[in-house]
Parts: C-alpha cells; structure tokens; sequence
C-alpha cells in the first residue's frame, strides 16, 4: 500500500513540476503491488485462523476429551504449517 501511495505522490509530484506527463500504461506497474496485497491480505487471514486453531486444541480440549496424544500430534502438524 505505502509503494502505491508513494508512487501516486512521485508522479503528481513530478507533473506539478513542470515535467513530462507521465503518458504510459501504469498498468503493469500497479498490478503487480496490487496482486501481493491481495496475496498478503489472504495469507494474512491463513495466519489468524491458524492461530485460532490453536487455541482450540489447546489445554482444554485435552482436559474434555482425555485425547492428549492425539492432539498433541495435531498440534505438531498445525505448526509445521506455520
């Protein structure tokens, strides 16, 4: 995001000043932030919910269930993800 804004302040920047307008396709310089966005935004979400995952098989699921090994070893299959 702070690439994009910057990018925007360089070009209007840059126009204010008298130079050359910036008479191309932005296109392709504005897609590719734009896609990592999405993907960071996506893997950020992966992330939260991995994180409440945890949580989840925590000390008190153990406690209901009584199935200590078994989510002991979920639990080592959910970090390796992270």
């Amino acid at each position: 995001m702070k690439w994009k804004t910057k990018f925007e302040k360089t070009k209007e920047k840059l126009e204010e000043e008298g130079g050359d307008r910036w008479d191309f396709d932005q296109k392709p310089i504005k897609e590719r932030p734009e896609h990592m966005i999405k993907v960071l935004d996506k893997l950020k979400d992966i992330v939260d919910e991995l994180k409440k995952f945890m949580v989840l098989l925590g000390p008190k699921l153990k406690a209901v269930t009584g199935n200590i090994d078994n989510i002991d070893e979920l639990l080592k299959s959910v970090k390796k993800l992270n």
